[in-house]
């Protein structure tokens, strides 16, 4: 081997064991960088758990009402760490732990998708959003539900959690359960919920197993009528449980009576003689009266279910019962829906019923009753479309007597916004206003109209993602689609644009 030969030779052997070192420097660089890398994010993450878990003092009220300011200022992965502290499950809805608060608000987090909406409709009401979504019977559907139990065992108060609660039952074809719920809502005898006996009418005319329901019924109406009937100390809860039995019951007759004494042992004379019994926070007398609402409200959904579907006449007796509801509870919001409801689909009785909620308007307005004076607007509102000045005047007086009315808010943006000249000011004002105090199920809606001033405004991006927040669960989905065309051809997106107006003609349909 020549000389020249065996120094390129020993040249190769180094430039390899060159190249091999330095590969592996490179992977250890790499690796160090990597590891450095993983370190500073397990410590960084370490840091904010530490720092949670230092706001995890105080009350479970504070540490609750905490929470929830971190989720308005952006913070949501805290926020979360605490709410799942504070919303710790028990093996059974016996057994529960943790905060009631707490747990609802775990609840309607995993049920944002759900629509909850359907419960507190009449029967035939446009239900928003569709059909009811059935849940899955799986884990996670469980475990909302075992949370809303918990949340109802640690906190009766909370109102919401009850119909919740009810609704996922129904979805699930658990009817019969969804009753109990709520009739152990509306009759508990601490912390009873009179306002959940329109929930509680709205799921009995829903299907479900009928036989099982009536022997229920059955068992109720003979024990406790044993007890009601001839005692006068009994206390209040019993007495409402069974007559709620008897009107489940269609024993009409019988319920009213018992409403009657009831009524008569329960006057403004003999207010605190202790003829009945009753711990709660709500009055007896709040209490029997709105059983008294709960009764003609049952048998106006009854009278309503009796007639054809798509009828468009036959309606007096269910407007009959309705109007005792309201005379009533001028507040019953669902009552005076359900009148211009059916005002909508029967006109021969449309006079009939705008004296109906003009009186109630009249008896709100004396009485101060700011929600049912926003509903009875929307409802002459609505009946009235053409008349759009007569009908701006009662949207802005729905939204002056209840301001978080989003019924009436959207209607107004709608009035609004098809003026000649339309304040696009005002109207994105108040939806920005409506969307931080709204129920989540009208944000769709909402959305929708912020999506629209956005377009005039020619803030395409900005539009673009009210607009898809919007889509999914919007009323006038057509609307939205020709909107997002705009906006998505006003950008260069052709293709996107084309696809929306293609959609807006096929959801128009």
């Amino acid at each position: 081997m020549s000389r020249s030969k065996r120094k390129r030779k020993k040249i190769q052997r180094h430039l390899k064991l060159y190249r091999s070192t330095y590969l592996s420097l490179l992977l250890i660089v790499a690796s160090s960088v990597i590891v450095m890398g993983l370190a500073n994010m397990l410590i960084k993450e370490e840091s904010r758990y530490k720092t949670t878990v230092k706001k995890l003092v105080g009350s479970p009220e504070q540490r609750y009402q905490k929470a929830l300011s971190l989720l308005i200022e952006g913070d949501g992965k805290q926020a979360w760490v605490m709410m799942f502290n504070l919303a710790r499950l028990g093996d059974s809805a016996e057994n529960p732990l943790g905060f009631g608060k707490a747990h609802l608000w775990v609840a309607n987090d995993k049920l944002s998708h759900f629509n909850s909406d359907f419960i507190w409709k009449f029967p035939g009401l446009d239900q928003r959003g569709g059909n009811i979504l059935a849940l899955p019977e799986d884990e996670e559907t469980a475990e909302i539900q075992l949370h809303l139990s918990h949340a109802i065992s640690l906190n009766p108060e909370l109102k919401k959690a009850y119909p919740l609660l009810a609704a996922t039952l129904v979805s699930q074809g658990e009817r019969n359960q969804a009753v109990e719920v709520l009739m152990n809502a509306v009759g508990h005898e601490d912390e009873p919920h009179p306002q959940l006996h329109i929930p509680l009418a709205h799921v009995l005319a829903m299907k479900g197993n009928d036989l099982e329901l009536k022997d229920r019924m059955l068992y109720l109406f003979d024990t406790l009528g044993r007890t009601t009937r001839h005692s006068r100390g009994t206390d209040i809860s019993g007495r409402i449980t069974y007559i709620l039995s008897a009107i489940i019951l269609r024993r009409y007759e019988i319920a009213d009576n018992a409403l009657q004494i009831l009524e008569s042992r329960f006057s403004s004379n003999r207010a605190n003689r202790g003829e009945l019994k009753s711990s709660s926070r709500v009055s007896p007398l709040e209490q029997v009266r709105a059983l008294r609402m709960a009764y003609h409200y049952n048998r106006a959904v009854a009278a309503f279910k009796e007639l054809p579907s798509g009828a468009s006449s036959g309606f007096a007796k269910t407007i009959d019962e309705l109007e005792l509801v309201v005379q009533t509870q001028p507040d019953c919001e669902s009552a005076i829906a359900a009148l211009s409801y059916i005002a909508d689909r029967d006109p021969s009785e449309k006079e009939r019923v705008k004296n109906i909620l003009q009186k109630v308007l009249s008896a709100s307005k004396a009485s101060r009753g700011s929600k049912s004076q926003s509903q009875v607007n929307i409802s002459l509102a609505t009946l009235d479309p053409a008349a759009t000045q007569d009908r701006r005047k009662l949207l802005e007086e729905a939204v002056v007597s209840d301001p978080q009315n989003a019924e009436a808010i959207l209607q107004l943006t709608q009035v609004l916004l098809a003026e000649e000249s339309p304040d696009y000011l005002r109207v994105e004002q108040m939806i920005r206003k409506a969307l931080r105090s709204c129920d989540a199920i009208y944000h769709a809606d909402l959305y929708h109209r912020l999506g629209e001033v956005q377009v005039h405004y020619q803030k395409w991006q900005k539009a673009i993602v009210s607009l898809e927040r919007s889509l999914s669960k919007a009323s006038d989905q057509s609307s939205v689609h020709q909107l997002l065309a705009e906006a998505y051809g006003a950008i260069g997106q052709a293709d996107i644009a084309a696809q929306h107006r293609e959609l807006a003609v096929q959801k128009a349909k």
